[in-house]
């Protein structure tokens, strides 16, 4: 798997708006960055050649955390990356897929969980300390469907499904 550290990721609004949220849970936070990172999979003839083709370097990302799509899901992003890929003649291409770096500067200690509350939509992504393998971009199969018997206590039954599954529902 190719990786490779592209632009910057949010405006500059984006950013403030972040900061302020980090420092509400932790005062010490002076600023963020966030890049774009590529994950190129499958045989590339030129890493000059995707790099060109989706404004890319090929860096490692610096210490922070990822944000990137669920495990085990293609994002829309990514299904349409791909296919320009193709049309571009690199065949042997067969996944790119887009995450934000971040990197906090300033932090003495912010638990992943918090970053995940504020850096990422936690039905859509996933927030890494570390980068991911391909593995972890392959599709999983979906589990058989389930049904979840509410009985007299509704919400408990919501809860622990929600647990269970990894739905990410919200309290409301």
């Amino acid at each position: 798997m190719l990786i490779l550290q592209g632009g910057s990721a949010l405006s500059s609004f984006r950013i403030q708006a972040l900061c302020a949220q980090l420092q509400l849970v932790e005062p010490s936070v002076t600023g963020l960055e966030a890049t774009f990172v590529y994950f190129v999979l499958g045989q590339v003839d030129s890493n000059q050649a995707i790099g060109e083709l989706i404004g890319a370097e090929e860096k490692p990302p610096k210490e922070g955390v990822l944000v990137v799509p669920r495990s085990g899901t293609t994002s829309p992003w990514s299904s349409k990356a791909t296919d320009i890929a193709h049309n571009c003649g690199m065949q042997t291409v067969t996944r790119i897929e887009r995450g934000v770096h971040f990197q906090i500067h300033g932090k003495s200690a912010i638990q992943v969980d918090t970053i995940r509350s504020i850096l990422s939509d936690p039905m859509l992504e996933d927030v890494l300390t570390a980068l991911p393998d391909a593995e972890f971009f392959k599709p999983g199969s979906p589990p058989p469907l389930g049904i979840i018997a509410l009985g007299d206590e509704p919400k408990e039954a919501l809860e622990g499904a929600n647990r269970y599954f990894g739905l990410a529902l919200s309290d409301d």
